[in-house]
């Protein structure tokens, strides 16, 4: 019973708190999968077909509820959502992992992965989106390296 109760007033506390700070963003993800969901066919009928199926198998719940809690949060906090940046903006994040220091730059449909050791960064892969085919690619870089 005393489960319950918890389960209950985590459930009162989540949905007080993902309401009450007034953090209506863009649902960027959302979009995003309405627009490939839109461009990934053609004909009308293969859209909601396609539309359904992804309804279906949750994929919208997924990225709506990523929306609502993660992404819209973010734009909230911090002004800026994560998967609408405009031509000439740029996002930078640095990450320590497995004893190696990397810089992350995102750019509208692309992401720069840098390694940084002894003050000098190294280019090691790019990811680009396409959206005109919505296709990812993965490059591994020529190890290019720029002083800081």
């Amino acid at each position: 019973m005393k489960t319950l109760k918890k389960s209950i007033l985590c459930i009162i506390v989540a949905v007080i708190f993902t309401t009450s700070v007034g953090c209506f963003g863009r649902f960027q993800a959302t979009r995003n999968l309405y627009t490939w969901n839109d461009n990934a066919v053609r004909s009308n009928f293969g859209k909601t077909l396609l539309f359904y199926v992804l309804g279906a198998v949750q994929v919208y719940s997924v990225f709506g509820a990523a929306d609502l809690f993660i992404f819209n949060l973010i734009e909230f906090w911090t002004g800026r959502n994560p998967l609408s940046l405009n031509d000439g903006e740029y996002e930078y994040q640095n990450i320590h992992l497995n004893g190696q220091d990397y810089l992350l730059t995102a750019s509208k449909n692309q992401i720069d992965i840098h390694i940084l050791s002894q003050n000098t960064y190294t280019h090691w892969a790019k990811i680009n989106y396409t959206p005109d085919n919505n296709q990812v690619i993965i490059e591994k870089q020529q190890l290019q390296q720029s002083n800081i």
